[in-house]
């Protein structure tokens, strides 16, 4: 008896000779969907045995309709959380836009990518995978309250003519990837992720003005093409002010009658099909055929690029301002007041001895008018010398 009991033992702890144990899959459509995918994990009593192998080591799952002629009801879920290791779904086509709803728990934090295709989504109150890396909705639409993960770092949201996530999510602020394409009615008051590094707004309906969206300034390339005036009452698309980290920006096919001011760093310029018969200052990567505006131009669009650099006099001052902003600076060490450093700079700190002189006498700050979002400015440490205003 005692050899029995010790090869048993033996067989749990080396063989994994683990028991069964069964569940209820409660939403039927789903519980026939899984039993035609893996027909070795039900029992006679459609009962899905949550320690079969199959499911367990499953990584990749596409759940699609399964029921001839049906194009409307609900959809559940439960039962997917027993897919430990489980790190793709795809949602596609269930009931041809019908609905499927999520709660807590039903989803495995294995998962690092979920995607949506055809159906109608909605989340109540959930808590998504703490894994998850990549949101890919391209569905009817989706709504419900959901709290994303610090993971995530790709959203792709492309409605079909169809209105934003309500109530809106928040993102979170290490999310990379931002696109939310073919809407109506964006809200440019959505706060936008402080990390982010691409946006993608191509084809929205409803908004054309987007002067009020702030963008962060890690951010590298905007898409805000195909956006036509007959899709906004006729309104030209308007554009915020772009950061200096910006490298790339696309409105093909976007009627627009001005731009703002080009960060010296852009490297890629599409405007084919915008009507604009000029730009307000030519990146030194930028090869777009188009003049600068002067003051003559077509559309009254504000001239920036006339007479734009100016001579700091105090040499002092202008060494610490080269040194903190370096791109904003010709070769003759006159200072461009167009620069997108200059403009949407905040606060700055004068008189620290990096930069500056030793020597003590005036320091002279004219130039610093220029800049025209500065909210803070420190004064100090100038090396025994005195400040003129």
């Amino acid at each position: 008896m005692k050899k029995l009991t010790t090869l048993f033992l033996s067989c749990l702890l080396i063989f994994g000779c683990a028991k069964a144990q069964y569940v209820n899959i409660p939403d039927s459509n789903f519980r026939a969907y899984l039993k035609s995918m893996y027909p070795a994990a039900f029992n006679a009593s459609d009962l899905m045995d949550t320690t079969n192998s199959i499911i367990v080591n499953e990584t990749s799952l596409t759940i699609q309709k399964i029921t001839a002629g049906v194009n409307s009801g609900t959809y559940e879920v439960g039962g997917l959380q027993y897919f430990k290791n489980l790190k793709s779904v795809y949602f596609q086509n269930i009931y041809n836009c019908g609905n499927i709803n999520f709660n807590n728990g039903e989803l495995p934090n294995s998962l690092d990518t979920i995607q949506f295709g055809g159906v109608t989504v909605t989340f109540n109150n959930t808590v998504l995978p703490t894994q998850l890396q990549a949101f890919i909705n391209h569905s009817c639409s989706i709504s419900g309250a959901v709290t994303f993960p610090s993971t995530l770092t790709y959203f792709d949201y492309e409605g079909s003519r169809s209105t934003y996530w309500s109530p809106e999510p928040v993102l979170p602020n290490g999310l990379v990837t931002f696109r939310a394409v073919y809407l109506i009615g964006f809200k440019p008051s959505l706060p936008l992720p402080t990390a982010l590094k691409n946006l993608d707004l191509s084809d929205s309906w409803g908004v054309s003005d987007f002067s009020s969206l702030i963008l962060p300034n890690t951010l590298q390339t905007l898409n805000f093409s195909n956006i036509p005036a007959a899709n906004n009452n006729g309104n030209a698309l308007v554009l915020p002010t772009l950061p200096s980290s910006l490298i790339s920006l696309d409105i093909t096919n976007s009627i627009t009658n001005c731009l703002p001011i080009l960060p010296n760093g852009l490297q890629t310029l599409n405007t084919q099909g915008t009507g604009l018969t000029c730009i307000p200052n030519k990146p030194l990567a930028i090869n777009n055929s188009l003049l600068v505006c002067n003051a003559n131009n077509n559309n009254g669009c504000t001239v920036y690029g006339v007479n734009n650099y100016v001579n700091i006099p105090d040499s002092n001052f202008r060494s610490q301002l080269k040194y903190y902003f370096p791109n904003a600076f010709n070769t003759n060490n006159q200072m461009d007041t167009t620069n997108t450093d200059i403009l949407t700079a905040t606060s700055l700190s004068i008189g620290s001895t990096t930069g500056t002189s030793t020597v003590a006498g005036t320091y002279g700050i004219w130039g610093l008018q220029y800049f025209k979002s500065l909210q803070s400015l420190w004064l100090g440490r100038i090396n025994r010398s005195c400040l003129t205003f």
